[in-house]
């Protein structure tokens, strides 16, 4: 009798533990049930139109059978149309789950402008590979007059004093090198590769540059304006001083222009001398950047005596926050008035 009582105690404390478990284990599942939402874009324009999806705890699409809600205010389907700028909030429900709220921001259209590009070129007179990135930039100018060429000298008496901060900046270790709106490097040999650079002029900007310069005896007076098309948060203004015409004799290793070594009295343009800004850029005020704004600068620069006035040229250029990629590019020869550039331009 006694092992019988003892062996009815066993089986009842199992009964008990094993009853307890099962109740766990659903309270476990029910608890686990969730829904995720999923947005097709949490930035958008006016006029544009999110698909929202849904998905249950077991990957199954649930949409279809889900009510979705737009700043709180239940939208008939999984798709909704922005026609105001704004933050909305969005969530979704199904059965007794609701998803995680997610948050879109709708921004204005942008407004486009055509697309320059600036190839900046590291170079030296010492160099005797780098006639072949001047025969490249021969070639190119005889494509477009849209490409900005920037020379930026080592080592020679047209040496910039901080391209080392430039070189540095972009990993740029050897010579020649040039880079195509600081985001790649022109592929050699580059005078076969033109069209990596006249092809990233097909497409569209959404910022535009417009230069009014003058010089009075040694005074450069400058202004720059920059029109934004687009909702940034944050912009830079760099802004450089060119010439051209300055004559040295260039090391060649190529067989480019005869395949003299050295090339004598090599006519050198686009040469770098000063930059009117940060090397990098001067930060917009945030008060003045955002969608349809224009920003507007006035320069004032005494040229020194030993620069050529009459082959001086500027150019400016934009990027956007900590990117140093170039967002559009604009060159001005000294006494010239620009317009902003429209996309047909």
């Amino acid at each position: 009798m006694k092992k019988f009582l003892q062996r009815s105690g066993f089986l009842f404390l199992l009964l008990i533990l094993s009853c307890s478990g099962s109740d766990e284990n659903g309270s476990e599942d029910q608890f686990n049930q969730y829904i995720d939402l999923f947005v097709s874009g949490t930035e958008g324009f006016i006029g544009e139109t999110i698909i929202f999806t849904v998905f249950d705890q077991d990957g199954n699409n649930v949409s279809t059978s889900s009510d979705f809600y737009v700043n709180e205010t239940k939208i008939p389907s999984n798709t909704h149309t922005f026609n105001s700028i704004g933050t909305f909030d969005v969530y979704a429900k199904y059965g007794q789950l609701t998803s995680i709220t997610k948050t879109i921001e709708i921004i204005p259209t942008p407004i486009t402008f055509k697309q320059n590009v600036v190839v900046e070129d590291f170079t030296g007179t010492w160099c005797g590979w780098c006639p072949r990135v001047s025969e490249a930039v021969r070639l190119l100018k005889q494509e477009t007059s849209d490409a900005i060429v920037v020379a930026i000298h080592n080592g020679d008496a047209m040496q910039f004093s901080q391209e080392g901060a430039i070189r540095q900046a972009f990993n740029v270790t050897g010579f020649p090198t040039a880079l195509i709106n600081r985001q790649e490097r022109w592929a050699s040999p580059q005078p076969s590769n033109v069209a990596q650079v006249t092809g990233k002029m097909s497409g569209k900007s959404y910022a535009s540059i417009a230069m009014d310069s003058r010089v009075e005896g040694d005074g450069l007076y400058l202004n720059v304006k920059v029109k934004m098309g687009y909702s940034y948060d944050s912009m830079k203004l760099a802004v450089y001083m060119l010439e051209d015409g300055l004559i040295y004799d260039q090391r060649n290793f190529t067989s480019y222009y005869g395949g003299a070594d050295p090339i004598r009295n090599f006519v050198h343009d686009d040469v770098l001398r000063r930059s009117l800004t940060d090397i990098f850029g001067d930060e917009l005020p945030s008060d003045e950047v955002g969608h349809g704004k224009i920003y507007s600068k006035d320069f004032a620069y005494a040229i020194p005596g030993m620069y050529n006035k009459s082959k001086i040229k500027l150019v400016a250029f934009v990027t956007t926050g900590e990117d140093r990629s170039i967002v559009n590019v604009r060159q001005s020869k000294i006494g010239e008035t620009q317009d902003f550039q429209t996309l047909d331009e």
